[in-house]
């Protein structure tokens, strides 16, 4: 089949994962051929696609958690006392896109001078575990936010690399 590009290449030049490649293929959204054990994708299928078309309308655990920055155990916490909203399907956890987008928000507009240790670590430029400890040695102040150890704002914009 001439014109034809693989899961990979789709996904590279859309920029989103094989996965989400691979899903469209199979909910009949996105036209393929199976030669093998591999899809074939002709080029003309691409047309007027972009990574949009790729967002899903729920989410797993584990694309929320890395939506929010945070880890599983901390999704399926806010889950649990009712700040995430989600859904059991076929038994698994599924978190609408926009109710992850409401979350992001009210966390943003509740802290607006916290930090999580992966925003500040972005921020210093250093990883979450050294952040952990600069926390540690009081390098960074800290302030509690209802569960969770959140990093000051303000001593991360102060941080003279002690």
């Amino acid at each position: 089949m001439e014109n034809t590009l693989t899961v990979d290449e789709v996904a590279r030049l859309l920029r989103v994962s094989r996965e989400s490649v691979r899903r469209r293929i199979h909910a009949g959204a996105l036209r393929a051929v199976r030669q093998g054990h591999a899809w074939r994708i002709p080029a003309e299928a691409l047309d007027g696609l972009g990574p949009a078309v790729f967002s899903p309308a729920t989410l797993s655990i584990a694309e929320a958690a890395r939506s929010l920055g945070v880890c599983k155990t901390s999704v399926l916490k806010r889950i649990r006392i009712g700040s995430l909203p989600a859904t059991r399907e076929q038994g698994r956890w599924r978190i609408p896109a926009a109710g992850l987008d409401a979350a992001i928000d009210v966390a943003i507009m509740e802290t607006p001078h916290l930090l999580t240790q992966a925003e500040a670590a972005r921020a210093l430029g250093v990883s979450r575990q050294r952040v952990g400890q600069m926390v540690a040695r009081g390098a960074l102040a800290t302030e509690m936010h209802r569960t969770r150890r959140m990093v000051t704002k303000e001593s991360v914009e102060n941080y003279g690399g002690r």
